[in-house]
């Protein structure tokens, strides 16, 4: 039985303006951190790649949506 590893990421705090550059970043840091794991590993279940892949998706779905966001100067 594999062991199931739920990936934590940090966020800025919410008084630093989150960029779509920041979360680019962390989605950058989080591949290159599971990849340095693999070379150790014989198996890796198909579990542990789909959540890989949607924790690199929220990434970079919040920072398409940072890009979009417009300041109303109201």
């Amino acid at each position: 039985m594999t062991e199931t590893v739920i990936t934590e990421v940090t966020l800025p705090s919410a008084t630093k303006a989150v960029t779509s550059k920041d979360l680019m970043a962390q989605a950058v840091v989080l591949i290159d951190d599971k990849l340095s794991q693999l070379p150790a590993r014989n198996i890796v279940s198909a579990n542990e790649v789909s959540d890989l892949l949607l924790d690199i998706r929220l990434l970079l779905s919040e920072a398409r949506d940072t890009d979009t966001k417009v300041v109303s100067a109201n």
